[in-house]
């Protein structure tokens, strides 16, 4: 069973006090001595209540070895200034070495100092996840035990001091989401019709101009390895922040840039305004960005209407089969979509998804998937192979297709009827539940089973032009031991899957590049459509749809056999 975790949260505006709460944030050398005693030292409470102080004191006089570990550990949580505090428990040839943005360990409880020799103590605790030095969370299913070293001298008045500790902090996960806050990073689909986001998590700072350069700092980077290639920034290469960095006044952001983005051409400016403004929208209530190059304007015209759009909510009424009528499920009854409802319906579906402008349908059915038109158009068998799971459908009309058994080959079969085997090197053994391509048609969401044991995972679609050749690496999310039942996309940094484990099914939702929760289970739950956020996820029961209500699941009176997926 998956350890239980606290799930950090999105966007939480949590309060400055709480950035000193009974935080432990570490370092330690790096080596572990081999020889030497080891007596037992103070236990490190990584799970006491918060303290709430407004900010943590830094060494007290005459301070023991121990009591200089316990202070370090709490001041870390605090990045103010460099992470000043922590920095004074440091001696004074040590301090401009430890380096405390190399990552974060996300501690599940402690285990304790230990001495190792005079000058040496051991520290060690259970990590439960992990964030690296470009704001990367990953969770971890099984907490795993780290040891690390603290070394000491003593300064000119005599006072111990820590000469000798392992670069990055450590953290409870009650301070994690106190002192860190999560950041979606946005770049382009290929087509440049959508922004995708790359979750990542940063430390709070003083000023929103300071984190600001945090977060900018971060997209000026190369994308994350299971992006790359998926997705596009238009950043010229080798731009990075120039001297002025970020500064946010009255709502708007000046970002300055290194001389490479003067180079731009006047589109690729325009997209670049456009991702710095959505990274820093929402964090920051920022509403215009303006970008210099050391202090000089550069200029970039209006995106207008031919942005590219972040917005990938579907319609919140859910999308049914109910007694041979498709369509909307309303209090009037079934909102039928003109001519693709019928012709859906007529097919005696048993898993449908529907292209976003409502055109187009791909439906498993008896006799294999079908791409299903609004128009006059005949239904058309796309993939007739038997065994196969419920189809995806992409931005670009490529209809998803995969075999729940035998090794798994996914094809992405266009309109044409022409089939493009997509290169995902799974495992040979791999027995797939769910195959979802998110509403931004860049990244692909797979839940199966391979070697015994469940896998959930999210990968970067690469194109050639709009045709699927291949997915990039893979993003595992710490998915539980029980049964896949069935996944799917909540929102856009969201995904939930339905596993068997007993009764009832449990019903679990994951941030990608974030945390989970469990959500309560729902008894006979079979599928699930999201769009939304929880607030509006659905979920197919016995024979009646259920809607997560943010406390439990709510029987909604619409009867359906089956509930369809909105792209």
């Amino acid at each position: 069973m998956r350890e239980p975790v606290s799930r950090p949260r999105a966007r939480v505006a949590v309060a400055l006090a709480a950035l000193a709460a009974a935080a432990l944030a570490l370092a330690g050398c790096a080596g572990i001595p081999t020889s030497g005693g080891v007596t037992a030292g103070n236990v490190i409470e990584d799970d006491s209540p918060p303290d709430f102080q407004l900010l943590p004191e830094g060494p007290q006089k005459n301070a023991t070895q121990e009591e200089l570990v316990t202070g370090f550990l709490r001041a870390a949580a605090n990045a103010s200034n460099n992470y000043e505090i922590a920095k004074s428990f440091l001696s004074t040839g040590f301090r401009d070495k430890w380096d405390p943005g190399a990552g974060v360990s996300i501690s599940a409880s402690s285990l304790g100092t230990a001495r190792v020799d005079a000058t040496t103590l051991e520290y060690s605790f259970t990590t439960s996840a992990s964030v690296d030095a470009s704001g990367r969370y990953s969770e971890q299913t099984t907490p795993s035990t780290r040891t690390l070293d603290f070394g000491f001298v003593k300064d000119a008045k005599g006072q111990w001091r820590i000469d000798q500790a392992e670069d990055g902090i450590v953290l409870t996960a009650a301070t994690f989401n106190a002192a860190f806050s999560s950041y979606p990073l946005w770049y382009f689909d290929p087509g440049f019709h959508y922004l995708v986001p790359d979750l990542r998590w940063f430390a709070r700072r003083s000023t929103d101009s300071a984190a600001a350069s945090v977060l900018v700092g971060a997209l000026l980077q190369p994308v994350s390895p299971w992006l790359r290639g998926a997705v596009l920034s238009e950043f010229p290469s080798g731009t990075t922040l120039g001297s002025n960095s970020v500064t946010i006044e009255a709502g708007r952001a000046t970002v300055d840039l290194s001389e490479q983005a003067v180079g731009a051409s006047a589109l690729q400016r325009q997209r670049m305004r456009q991702q710095l403004f959505e990274t820093l929208r929402s964090a920051f209530s920022v509403s215009s960005v303006v970008m210099t190059a050391d202090g000089v304007g550069i200029t970039a015209p209006d995106s207008g209407d031919g942005g590219a759009t972040a917005d990938t909510s579907v319609p919140a009424q859910p999308l049914v089969l109910q007694d041979g009528a498709f369509g909307y499920a309303s209090d009037q009854g079934i909102a039928k979509l003109g001519a693709l409802s019928e012709n859906v319906a007529k097919l005696a579906p048993s898993a449908i998804v529907v292209s976003e402008n409502r055109s187009l349908a791909a439906v498993l059915t008896p006799v294999g998937v079908q791409l299903v038109q609004g128009s006059g158009a005949a239904p058309r068998v796309l993939d007739a192979r038997p065994g196969l799971v419920a189809p995806s459908l992409d931005a670009d009309g490529f209809v998803w297709t995969v075999t729940a058994s035998g090794p798994p080959v996914i094809l992405a079969t266009g309109s044409d009827g022409l089939q493009h085997q997509v290169d995902a090197q799974l495992p040979p053994d791999a027995a797939i539940t769910s195959i979802a391509v998110s509403r931004d048609n860049s990244r692909l969401l797979l839940y199966f089973q391979s070697n015994g044991a469940p896998r959930l995972v999210v990968a970067g679609i690469i194109r050639d032009g709009s045709v699927p050749t291949s997915l990039a690496g893979m993003l595992d999310l710490p998915v539980d031991s029980g049964a896949p039942v069935a996944a799917g996309w909540v929102d856009a940094t969201t995904v939930a899957t339905i596993e068997q484990d007993g009764s009832p099914n449990r019903v679990t939702t994951f941030e990608v590049g974030g945390g989970h929760e469990d959500l309560p289970g729902a008894d006979h739950v079979r599928a699930l459509a999201g769009g939304n956020g929880t607030s509006g996820l659905y979920a197919l029961g016995e024979t009646t749809v259920l809607e997560y209500k943010g406390s439990g699941w709510q029987d909604t009176g619409v009867a359906a056999s089956v509930l369809a997926v909105q792209q």
